[in-house]
């Protein structure tokens, strides 16, 4: 194809493309048409007293959030969301490895088996329960609040690192701890989410298998009944055996369980799975970007989950949309990396505090807490990429949505492969387009290109090409990768505010996140997701591309 023609046509497409998302939208209404959000963070405006890991954070009755004890560590510090300061309170003890859960009062309980205690934030003072857990160390013990104030305990280490069974629940009115019968399974690193006003589930975690001598990661769930005091084996099993991984009770009531590891060798999973507990049946989500383990999470005001850390520096930022199922990359990157050991926590403004934590399998703690929002935007969000939202955009009647949702796939290519070849097995309509689709995107170009961009107050001041969508699972500071290197050789010694990274519209969610969190290893404090490369860019730097 001639050069000019290449150009016009690519204009063209370029200027439909910019409205394409909203066409789609407004064209099939509200059954389609999802909120769109964008995502911000910054540094507080004062920074914590001390580096901490592996403390406790809980948002306050006052609204503020109390930062407890952590490795090393036996002091608190309060958090004004008002004024962003760190204050050190007089309250110390000594807490090892422990839990902790907002009770009702506003007050906080902290758990390790041995030093049981509650701040209270009024007196900014601790005091001892009448009852402790165990009466013996519990290392990482789980704590669920339950819907009647009482506090749900379960399972955690011994002081010789073996997994336990015992649950306890403790009552706020009589200050204690009362037991309540066993897991069916020892287990640490596990989680637990009320499923309802009673019931709790128990996932995967660090433990015993029956038969094995050895303790290693667990595919079993099990539903405890916190009323009866009993648990109960569910027949269905994890798809995959996880520790150290998240679970968030969904607003459909279904349970999203995502990362963790199998084993201690860094072999952090991206998998999520899928648990509903009206069937007790647990189906495969959708892949997280990044293997994540020992990650936090944090609900959103529109209900969608913040995944933040979980990977050796990892600065991106990756949102779970429970409206569609999927995951979405979030446009700016923390402005700290952080593995694991950190918090987050949601402040009454809907915003979230993100504190300390680990950076790598280094020493490094940091001494830093970024505010992290959601902003909704007056442009919509892309259609769901499911194959339950395509089928039901191409079956509509109004045949220019079809033209849209077409041009909209062949634009995304590969990464929508799957989706289309799974609407090519039914016997309609939607399965000859689904082929037909297929065909474009098999008979096109889509090369693995993708840019950083230089900026200041002036405006862009270089571009940086890539050329591969390869990355590396961790950063080695030894051998950087070579995209590191190129970005820091386009930048070093230049007058910069800031990087724009932009990826062709078929680049997979995988590679943006990768490559996202790669360029964040760089260290350049604000990396920001640009928009997609048109096809008109692309073409100037390796010919034509797409269809």
């Amino acid at each position: 194809m001639a050069s000019s023609t290449l150009r016009r046509e690519a204009r063209g497409r370029v200027l439909r493309w910019s409205a394409l998302v909203v066409s789609i939208a407004v064209a099939t209404g509200a059954s389609q048409a999802r909120a769109g959000y964008s995502y911000q963070t910054r540094l507080t405006a004062h920074v914590p007293n001390a580096a901490r890991q592996g403390h406790v954070a809980a948002s306050l009755g006052d609204g503020r959030v109390g930062l407890f004890g952590g490795v090393g560590r036996t002091d608190v510090e309060l958090f004004d969301p008002a004024t962003e300061q760190f204050v050190t309170s007089r309250a110390a003890r000594s807490l090892s490895d422990f839990g902790g859960a907002p009770l009702p009062d506003g007050n906080v309980l902290l758990v390790d088996g041995v030093n049981d205690g509650i701040f209270d934030y009024l007196t900014e003072q601790y005091y001892d329960v009448q009852k402790t857990y165990s009466g013996g160390l519990v290392r990482f013990p789980v704590l669920v609040p339950l819907p009647d104030g009482r506090v749900f305990v379960c399972g955690g280490q011994d002081v010789n690192s073996r997994a336990k069974v015992a649950c306890g629940l403790f009552d706020p009115r009589r200050l204690q701890f009362d037991g309540l019968g066993d897991l069916a399974i020892g287990r640490a690193f596990h989680s637990a989410v009320m499923v309802n006003d009673r019931q709790a589930l128990i996932a995967g975690g660090y433990g015993y298998v029956p038969g094995v001598m050895v303790q290693t990661a667990l595919d079993s769930l099990e539903l405890f009944d916190t009323v009866a005091g009993r648990s109960a084996r569910i027949r269905t099993s994890l798809l995959q055996a996880r520790y150290a991984h998240c679970s968030v009770k969904l607003p459909d009531g279904r349970v999203l369980i995502l990362g963790g590891t199998r084993s201690n060798a860094e072999n952090w999973l991206a998998s999520t799975e899928i648990f509903d507990p009206n069937a007790s049946t647990i189906s495969a989500g959708p892949s997280l970007g990044l293997g994540r383990s020992g990650a936090a999470t944090a609900v959103l005001p529109s209900g969608r989950i913040a995944i933040f850390g979980g990977n050796f520096n990892a600065r991106a930022v990756e949102i779970y949309c429970p409206d569609a199922g999927t995951f979405e990359l979030a446009p700016i990157l923390m402005l700290s990396p952080r593995w694991t050991g950190f918090t987050a926590t949601a402040l009454e403004s809907g915003a979230v505090l993100v504190v300390g934590g680990r950076v790598n399998a280094g020493s490094q703690v940091l001494q830093s807490a970024e505010i992290f929002e959601e902003v909704e935007t007056e442009t919509p969000s892309a259609p769901a990429m499911t194959a339950a939202s395509i089928h039901s955009l191409l079956s509509d009647r109004d045949p220019s949505v079809v033209a849209q949702t077409t041009e909209w796939l062949e634009g995304l290519g590969p990464q929508v492969v799957p989706i289309l070849e799974t609407l090519t097995l039914e016997a309609s309509d939607v399965a000859r387009q689904a082929q037909s689709i297929l065909d474009t995107i098999e008979a096109g170009s889509y090369p693995e290109v993708w840019c950083v961009e230089v900026w200041n107050a002036e405006g862009r001041q270089d571009t940086v090409w890539l050329d591969s969508f390869d990355c590396p699972d961790q950063y080695d500071a030894a051998n950087p990768d070579q995209h590191v290197r190129s970005v820091l050789r386009v930048t070093e010694g230049a007058d910069f505010t800031h990087v724009v990274v932009r990826f062709p519209t078929y680049a997979s969610h995988e590679a943006r996140v990768k490559l996202f969190n790669l360029v964040g290893w760089t260290g350049i404090a604000k990396v920001v997701l640009g928009e997609s490369l048109t096809e008109q860019e692309l073409a100037r730097v390796v010919g034509p591309v797409g269809k």
